[in-house]
């Protein structure tokens, strides 16, 4: 007896320990299954990785909630790779686990997933059934917020599978549910479906609108990221409406969101649209050089299929503007990058093979067979895209023999621009100082009209009301010629003191550079005769003064030439600070020119713009042609530019 009751004291601390122990341990799996599920949209691979590994621990301790979810996330990423057998396989299993645990939410979630794949696989009838499924368990936990978003995910797979009409009914039935609970998050996603629904029937305005009130509600009040792809969207609709100066700005609003949270292929992504947007208006410089920031992107991150499209779009932008050098040469990335896919495809169809091998051939022996089969045709497949590279290689060596006396001239002329360059850095250094010397002389003759000129005049001005009591009220000749001499001196004083403003820094210095920008459009639009508009996004204070005065000088000169040279009609002057950069963006519909042509001989103050541009660490992109207008981009990096 006492020996029983000295055993029971001993195992029960035991016991404690070990229960503990397993707790500490189903803690750290479902940690592991929360990073997976944040992994696996950017990194798939590692969340697959993640996944392995917690379904082995689950196993280990039979922690049936851990292998469920290891089944889930396994499952959702070999539906992202396209491997939908196997999809199927881990998400079936995971149905029944979490079934078993009388999890309706989550049992739920995985009948979704199972509709996708079945959606992938044409079987649209067991897809349709699944989400039907999926809503009735969900109505069963009463959660209307749950209810309205599993509609929201049906809606959208009918979209995506061209049954619009049948989408539509089930975007209103969630849209007054939203409206019953005022859930301003459902409500949001309500918009957002209903703006998804008109994007299918190519109704852009009314998409518009929905998408507009979406953002309206995601407002700093919801995730970043999810307000970005709403921007995207109202961009998308601004686009097809060709309505590029707004779409832009909506790209670049959604830009600065995924630099601020990392989000590269989604930021690769804005800079493509912005490059397109550019492409669309025939700016193909500017289309140039957004398409390039997105093909850098693509690149670090082995987008190897994004970014053989944009080079393939960059050599078209090329080719437009008659430079078949270049063009040649982004056609080339683009081919090799193609072929390189073309091995990749193969790579990935023998490796899922191998993985229908390995999950069902306990339960299907014949499968064997037609995995040999298979891979037999792809050895075909692949010795038919071997002897076609090998023929585009025999291509590019006769191009090659071709182009070799190009090369040798080209890398003559490069160190003919090397040398060059030494001099425009020692002739930027002169303008540098001519430019401080002229600001100093504009504050001298600024300073000597206020103080000195302007002091006289008001001396004189005071001399004249003294002998206003002494004009003989009679003398109605003598009285008319000093009020007109009177209206003189009080022109000359505005004279003086408009002269002594545009001289020195006047409206920049006391006012801020929206304030003098918004002066300069408004006095240039009241005139009736050239429609000056200017937008300010997220500007803050503390810009250094040197970059403000030269950011204004840059765009009275870019006015100036839009008026006097291009005659237009109608200017727009965006400022916008980017976070990373401050952007200044001026669009005029006028005549256009020639780039090469007005370099050349120097014409319109193009490299004093460059000149000033450079001189505050920033960069000029310029983007015209002859008939369609003139575009103007200054960047200038905020590192090392604020205060």
């Amino acid at each position: 007896m006492h020996f029983s009751r000295l055993l029971s004291l001993l195992i029960l601390p035991l016991l404690l320990w070990s229960k503990g122990i397993l707790a500490g341990n189903k803690e750290r799996i479902l940690e592991k299954s929360e990073r997976a599920f944040h992994l696996q949209q950017n990194y798939p691979d590692s969340s697959l990785k993640l996944a392995r590994a917690f379904l082995v621990e689950s196993e280990e301790i039979g922690f049936k909630k851990g292998i469920g979810d290891a089944y889930v996330r396994i499952g959702s990423i070999l539906n992202l790779k396209g491997k939908n057998d196997s999809a199927l396989f881990y998400l079936e299993q995971a149905f029944s686990i979490r079934q078993s645990l009388k999890d309706e939410t989550g049992a739920a979630s995985t009948l979704r997933l199972i509709g996708y794949v079945y959606g992938n696989t044409g079987k649209l009838d067991e897809a349709y059934s699944a989400f039907l499924k999926s809503i009735g368990l969900i109505e069963k936990t009463q959660d209307t917020a749950l209810i309205v978003s599993n509609y929201l995910e049906m809606a959208h797979f009918l979209i995506d599978y061209q049954e619009i009409e049948k989408a539509k009914s089930i975007y209103d039935t969630a849209l007054n549910l939203a409206i019953g609970i005022n859930d301003s998050l459902i409500l949001s996603y309500c918009y957002g479906g209903l703006g998804k629904y008109h994007i299918s029937k190519q109704e852009h305005k009314k998409a518009l609108e929905y998408y507009l009130k979406a953002a309206d509600l995601k407002q700093n009040k919801f995730s970043k990221v999810e307000l970005a792809g709403t921007y995207n969207n109202i961009a998308v609709c601004y686009d097809y409406l060709e309505q590029y100066v707004l779409a832009k700005t909506f790209y670049k609003k959604a830009l600065k969101i995924y630099k601020s949270v990392d989000f590269k292929n989604d930021e690769s992504m804005a800079f493509y649209n912005i490059g397109i947007c550019f492409y669309n208006q025939n700016k193909m410089d500017s289309a140039i050089f957004y398409l390039n920031q997105s093909a850098k992107l693509d690149s670090a991150l082995k987008d190897i299929e994004s970014e053989a499209t944009t080079y393939l779009d960059i050599s078209d932008s090329y080719l437009s503007l008659g430079n078949y050098e270049k063009a040649y040469a982004f056609s080339e990335k683009y081919r090799i990058l193609h072929d390189s896919l073309l091995n990749a495809s193969k790579i990935q169809s023998i490796a899922e093979m191998q993985t229908k091998y390995e999950t069902e051939k306990k339960v299907q022996r014949i499968e064997l067979l037609n995995q040999k089969n298979k891979a037999q045709q792809a050895e075909r497949n692949f010795m038919l895209a071997i002897s076609v590279v090998l023929l585009l290689a025999f291509i590019a060596l006769g191009i090659y023999f071709i182009q070799r006396n190009r090369i040798a001239k080209r890398n003559a002329r490069i160190a003919q621009q090397e040398m060059e360059a030494v001099l425009d850095e020692q002739e930027i250094k002169t303008y540098n100082a001519m430019l401080e010397g002229q600001e100093e002389e504009r504050m001298r003759i600024a300073t000597d009209l206020h103080d000195r000129l302007g002091s006289m005049l008001s001396t004189i001005k005071l001399m004249f009301s003294s002998l206003e009591e002494k004009v003989d009220k009679a003398q109605t000749e003598n009285e008319s010629q000093y009020a007109k001499a009177n209206d003189l001196l009080d022109q000359a004083c505005t004279e003086v003191r408009s002269i002594s403003h545009n001289l020195g820094t006047g409206m920049v210095a006391n006012f801020g550079l929206s304030r003098a920008m918004e002066e300069l459009c408004e006095s240039i639009d009241q005139t009736g005769k050239v429609k000056c508009r200017f937008l300010a996004h997220n500007l803050a204070d503390g810009y250094k003064l040197e970059t403000e005065i030269n950011l204004y000088r840059i765009t009275q000169e870019a006015l100036n030439n839009a008026i006097k040279h291009a005659k237009a009609k109608s200017i727009s002057v965006q400022l916008n600070d980017l976070g990373e950069e401050l952007s200044l963006q001026i669009e005029d519909d006028g005549a256009g020119f020639e780039i090469k042509k007005v370099k050349a001989t120097e014409g319109m103050g193009l490299g004093n713009l460059e000149k000033r541009a450079k001189k505050i660490g920033g960069t000029l992109h310029l983007d015209s042609n002859p008939g369609r207008g003139t575009t103007i981009i200054v960047e200038v990096p905020l590192n090392t530019e604020t205060a």
